[in-house]
């Protein structure tokens, strides 16, 4: 028997360390299809009914796994996922062919049934931990690939909807707080070199979505050709090098300007324990300068972990589930303030 969806807790947030402050996250994802099966663009509803059972199946006899249909989640239930980062915004709009979700007890690892591929299985974990995350979701990719039959070429590897996904099939992804290197503006700079190591840097839910409160995903564009081993080696070093320039701006910014600094902070606090009724988008942006106090001890001290669980609990479908009703736009600025204000008195 599967938990309400809403019982689920995410891993990236109830586990964030001390040391999580900048590298809010790490996840390992697979592209996998089955051979029987066209692939998802031009599969027949029949096709996609079909794998969702025997995904169903499998799942049924996992112990810690949860198994939803699409078709029997609410938009709101979807909504939520999207933003807990087990689903895409792409499966959340998904019409016209069955789909699903997977995903285990302590809400690390999720699979998409009948996304952009068949089998999209992923792995997130707070901080950097690369190599844990491809641990956990090589164990369940290997489970299934024992009960299914994979699209897999000897020369190409695994087969993929898309080209970029050929080989290894994984996409290795990291989310970075960066705002000392948007305000020192060399967050560009960083960037270039991001895309001239073979990654690429996307918003806060993936491809075509903004940096939402200086958060950002740095992942790898190519799979075929280099081993899993090795994606994961490049990327842990990339990250590590946009650490220290994140380090760097922040302790110029610091050394520089630090009533600024200071003052930045103070006031985000003070907007954010104080408001009536404020944003998603403004929220982003005040508690990212609150996650960059916290960090270098200023003003104030909140921990990874709960800044992490407002981060989630101020967006749109969080904040209905956290008062259990439907919240028109203003209703919802409204009650963001509040727990804001509740929140942070504690």
């Amino acid at each position: 028997m599967s938990k309400p969806v809403n019982e689920i807790k995410s891993a990236w947030i109830r586990d964030a360390k001390e040391a999580d402050y900048i590298v809010v996250s790490s996840r390992i994802r697979l592209a996998r299809n089955l051979a029987d099966f066209t692939f998802p663009a031009s599969m027949t509803m029949q096709d996609s009914s079909e794998i969702v059972k025997q995904v169903q199946g499998i799942a049924a006899v996992i112990a810690d796994y949860n198994f939803y249909q699409l078709a029997d989640l609410s938009d709101l239930s979807k909504q939520i996922l999207v933003e807990k980062h087990m689903i895409s915004p792409q499966l959340a709009c998904l019409q016209g062919q069955e789909a699903a979700i997977i995903i285990n007890d302590e809400g690390s690892v999720s699979i998409m049934v009948n996304e952009e591929d068949h089998l999209r299985l992923q792995c997130i974990l707070p901080g950097l931990n690369l190599e844990q995350c491809f641990q956990a979701i090589s164990n369940a990719d290997q489970e299934l690939e024992q009960k299914l039959n994979y699209a897999y070429d000897s020369e190409l590897g695994y087969l993929t909807s898309c080209p970029t996904n050929l080989g290894t099939g994984m996409r290795a992804s990291v989310m970075l707080h960066l705002p000392a290197l948007v305000k020192t503006k060399n967050i560009a700079k960083a960037f270039d070199t991001v895309a001239k190591l073979g990654f690429v840097a996307r918003g806060i839910y993936g491809e075509g979505t903004e940096g939402l409160g200086h958060m950002f995903q740095i992942s790898n564009q190519i799979t075929l050709g280099r081993t899993e081993e090795d994606i994961i080696a490049s990327l842990s070093s990339l990250v590590k090098q946009l650490v220290d320039h994140e380090l760097n701006a922040r302790d110029y910014l610091e050394e520089n300007f630090l009533i600024d600094l200071e003052d930045s902070v103070g006031r985000a606090w003070g907007l954010l324990s104080g408001a009536r009724k404020i944003s998603a988008e403004e929220t982003m942006k005040l508690l990212s300068k609150l996650r960059l106090g916290a960090e270098r001890k200023l003003v104030v001290d909140i921990k990874p972990a709960d800044l992490n669980k407002l981060m989630l609990d101020i967006q749109i479908g969080s904040l209905q589930q956290l008062v259990h009703e439907r919240l028109d736009a203003n209703q919802r600025d409204i009650i963001r303030a509040t727990i804001l204000r509740q929140r942070l008195k504690q």
